[in-house]
C-alpha cells in the first residue's frame, strides 16, 4: 500500500486532489496534509511516506526552500497554477509537474508513469546499468559512472571517460539500486561517485561545492541538510 502526503495551502484544491487520488487509487493511504514549510518539516521527518504531492507556492514560502531544509528521497509530484516553475521542478527530480486545476486524466497518466519508473532495468547484483539507445540497450558498469545529474526532463550520467548518456529515469530510483558505499545523493539534483571527488569548497548557507575529475560544467552542491551525512560518508 502506498502512503502519500499532500502539501497544499489551498483547502479546496487539496480536497479535489485527495478525491481524485482516492478515485484512482482507493487502496492508497493519505498520511498527512499540510499547508506550508514549517508545518511539513516534522511530518516529513517522522512519518513513513512513499510519495509526496507538493504545491510550489506554499503558505509560508516556496517549496524549493523546503527541499533545502529537509532531505526528501521520496518521489515528488509538483502541483501549481503557474508553468514558470516547470524547469526548476524537473531539476528537483520530480516525477511530473501538474498544472492546476488538475485534470483526472493528467493525474492518472502521472501515476502510470510513476509505476513504470519503478520497473527500471537495473541489475544490482552485477552493478550494471542498461542504457536505452534506439531498439537496443548498452550496458555500463556503475563503477565507470562519475555522477548522475538531473537534466531538464531526464537524468544524465557522466562516465570517467566523459561520455554522457540520458536515462528516462529519476534519481530516486537510481539511488535505491546504487552501492551506498560508493555513491552519495548530494542533493535532489545529483548522485556522486566517491572516486570522482577532487576537492571540496565551503560556500554560503552551510553548503559544499564539490570539484570533480572529470570536471563538471554544472555546480555539484551538497545542501546544508545533507552536509553532515556527506562528510561522514566520505570519511567512512
Amino acid at each position: 500500500m502506498i502512503r502519500y502526503m499532500i502539501i497544499e495551502d489551498e483547502y479546496i484544491l487539496a480536497n479535489r486532489l485527495e478525491r481524485l487520488i482516492r478515485e484512482l487509487k482507493p487502496a492508497w493511504s493519505l498520511v498527512a496534509r499540510s499547508t506550508g514549510i514549517q508545518e511539513s518539516i516534522p511530518v516529513l521527518k517522522s512519518e513513513k511516506i512513499d510519495l509526496i504531492f507538493m504545491d510550489i507556492e506554499l503558505s509560508d514560502g516556496n517549496c524549493f526552500e523546503l527541499l533545502d531544509l529537509v532531505e526528501i528521497k521520496q518521489p515528488v509530484i509538483f502541483t501549481t497554477a503557474y508553468d514558470q516553475y516547470a524547469l526548476q521542478a524537473f531539476k528537483a527530480d520530480c516525477v511530473n509537474y501538474l498544472l492546476k486545476p488538475i485534470r483526472k486524466e493528467d493525474l492518472e497518466a502521472t501515476l502510470q508513469k510513476l509505476e513504470r519508473l519503478a520497473s527500471f532495468p537495473i541489475n544490482p547484483n552485477t552493478h550494471t546499468l542498461l542504457i536505452p539507445q534506439g531498439n537496443t540497450f548498452i550496458p555500463i558498469e556503475t563503477s565507470e559512472v562519475a555522477w548522475f545529474s538531473k537534466n531538464d526532463r531526464y537524468t544524465e550520467l557522466c562516465t570517467f571517460q566523459q561520455q554522457y548518456h540520458l536515462l528516462n529515469e529519476t534519481l530516486n530510483t537510481l539511488e535505491e539500486k546504487l552501492d551506498p558505499k560508493q555513491f552519495f545523493r548530494t542533493s535532489r539534483h545529483c548522485i556522486l561517485n566517491k572516486r570522482c571527488i577532487n576537492s571540496i569548497q565551503r560556500i554560503s548557507n552551510g553548503r559544499l561545492n564539490i570539484l570533480t575529475n572529470p570536471p563538471s560544467e554544472q555546480e555539484i552542491l551538497v545542501t546544508q541538510a545533507r552536509r553532515e551525512d556527506f562528510l561522514n560518508w566520505l570519511e567512512n
